[in-house]
């Protein structure tokens, strides 16, 4: 006899069942129930976060706040080019200013380069007035022989004085005096290859003449505070009393970036006046004549002359005309910087 029709029962009950999970998976069903421990657990979370959910944010305690902890142990590092930009909410400390003036009692001539970088009330400590001031008076000694516009009576001017505390330092602080004997004036004759020549002027002195070159590196417009119309401007708009413009007149220097480069020659050499204003292309020292001096060459390009680097070699192009001068029997060559006790400069204030 045929069997009875239970297994086309069995199939349509299963297809009027709900979908369930178990029958997309690929693991077989649990078999089982779950623990009452367990169970009672997750009711109450259930209940919990429906009850957390009927009432209000307003009304709820800081406890109910889920916060997101996020944990960078892990965490692999990632190489980018990116620059990181430091947030606000550092760990750093921020000291007022007072403490920073109070630091810089104590700084060294030699060290205010790295006191100004530590942060910007540093940097700020070092243009100030009282920072050079007392900066002066700490190594001042009467016995000093220092000239009258590095004097204690006229030293203390607004207008230019971190230039001045310079120029007195390299005459009365032993490291600075030591800097310059020991080392050679001669060594950085080929750093003035490039610089634009602003002045020249010729002196003859115990039967020989003494020739100076002075050297300016090329500087933006913008950068100089005081240059024609806007110096009066700015003179005279000066807030001295919040001081917002008080660091441009203390740190106010006309011979930045300047060098001048004398020497003396047994005769007089004709140079021509279109160097001033020309840069200086090519510099070189020889032996003279005699073999016993030395015989310097300038050469004096205008502004359609260029240099550009390909590869290691140095490629250099003159597309307009140049002047040279040639200095037979050359003596004492020296290259000064602004801050030289030998540099010359007109002094008016």
């Amino acid at each position: 006899m045929p069997k009875s029709g239970k297994k086309g029962l069995k199939k349509q009950i299963s297809l009027t069942s709900d979908v369930k999970l178990s029958d997309f998976a690929n693991c077989s069903a649990r078999a089982g129930r779950l623990r009452k421990s367990v169970g009672n657990s997750l009711s109450k979370e259930i209940e919990d976060i429906r009850n957390v959910d009927e009432t209000l944010w307003y009304e709820r305690d800081l406890e109910d706040f889920q916060f997101l902890n996020l944990s960078t142990e892990n965490r692999k590092k990632l190489r980018s080019k990116v620059n990181h930009v430091e947030s606000p909410d550092g760990s750093g400390i921020c000291y007022p200013i007072d403490v920073w003036f109070l630091i810089g009692h104590y700084i060294k001539p030699e060290d205010v380069k790295v006191f100004a970088s530590i942060c910007k009330d540093s940097h700020r400590v070092s243009r100030s007035y009282s920072f050079w001031m007392k900066l002066y008076k700490r190594y001042y000694q009467p016995s000093d022989h220092l000239p009258a516009r590095l004097q204690p009576e006229c030293i203390e001017q607004v207008f230019g004085l971190k230039t001045r505390v310079v120029r007195a330092l390299y005459q009365m602080y032993p490291q600075f005096i030591n800097q310059l004997s020991t080392c050679l004036l001669t060594t950085d004759v080929y750093c003035l290859t490039n610089l634009c020549c602003t002045l020249m002027w010729r002196i003859q002195q115990n039967g020989k003449w003494l020739f100076h070159f002075k050297f300016k590196a090329a500087t933006n417009v913008l950068d100089i505070p005081f240059s024609n119309k806007f110096a009066k401007k700015d003179w005279w708009a000066c807030q001295d009393s919040s001081g917002k413009k008080q660091d441009l007149f203390v740190n106010y220097n006309p011979d930045e970036g300047c060098k001048i480069l004398r020497f003396a020659c047994s005769h007089y050499v004709l140079v021509p006046p279109m160097v001033m204003g020309s840069r200086l292309c090519d510099v070189r020292i020889n032996l003279a004549n005699d073999m016993r001096r030395q015989k310097l060459q300038l050469t004096f390009g205008h502004s359609n002359y260029r240099q550009s680097s390909r590869g290691s070699n140095m490629h250099k192009e003159n597309i307009g005309c140049s002047d040279v001068v040639e200095f037979d029997a050359v003596e004492n060559l020296m290259i000064l910087n602004w801050w030289h006790p030998q540099y010359p400069f007109e002094y008016s204030a």
